[in-house]
């Protein structure tokens, strides 16, 4: 939290609500907070349930859009992709839309707008269970166990398995009766 030492913050506070201020510093357990009142108060790190920093980016901002196509005519549910850029032009469609056989000019496609502002029902569905990366295999991990199935780099076996993203009863320790006794 160091690097918002300095900056107007606004804190959510269990108990206490919203407070905004300047950070002026902070160690293990406090937030310093100087406030409109001019006053510093100090509050507790595991009273703290959120902030925002009101006058400057910690972060990089990257803006993402996702597209997505449809065809209602022909019951086709449609696909969706997040591309990277600050804005969405007509050649990104066909780039986009291009690989499909079935498109036809019944086809409905547009922008959902930047992730930000897109709809968090839309985003639950179109982000449900979606992996980024592939799971490593024996050859590539050598050097040391990585506690993987053999079975996940099979090519068989690279799309989804029932029950993947669910965590097993043990915890995913990855035993189970038979092994345990």
């Amino acid at each position: 939290m160091r690097e918002f030492i300095g900056h107007k913050m606004t804190l959510t506070v269990e108990e206490k609500g919203d407070v905004e201020g300047i950070m002026v510093s902070e160690n293990k357990t406090f937030l310093f907070l100087k406030e409109q009142d001019g006053r510093i108060h100090r509050y507790t790190k595991g009273k703290v349930v959120g902030f925002v920093p009101m006058d400057f980016e910690p972060f990089e901002y990257v803006p993402f859009h996702l597209l997505q196509c449809k065809n209602k005519a022909t019951g086709c549910p449609g696909v969706q992709l997040i591309q990277e850029g600050a804005g969405v032009k007509p050649s990104d469609f066909e780039v986009f839309m291009g690989p499909c056989e079935c498109r036809d000019e019944a086809c409905d496609y547009g922008t959902k707008g930047e992730l930000r502002t897109v709809d968090g029902k839309l985003l639950r569905t179109v982000f449900k269970d979606l992996l980024f990366g592939d799971y490593p295999t024996k050859e590539a991990t050598s050097g040391g166990s990585t506690g993987i199935d053999e079975t996940v780099g099979d090519s068989e076996n690279q799309g989804r398995r029932d029950g993947e993203g669910e965590v097993a009863p043990d915890g995913g320790a990855g035993s189970n009766e038979e092994t345990a006794g």
